[in-house]
């Protein structure tokens, strides 16, 4: 349960770094 909670966080980390890259 922990590493699907931290792997979900990961994949939104990652996503907003693509939405904020110009």
């Amino acid at each position: 349960v922990i590493l699907a909670a931290l792997a979900v966080q990961f994949v939104a980390d990652g996503i907003k770094a693509l939405i904020a890259a110009p």
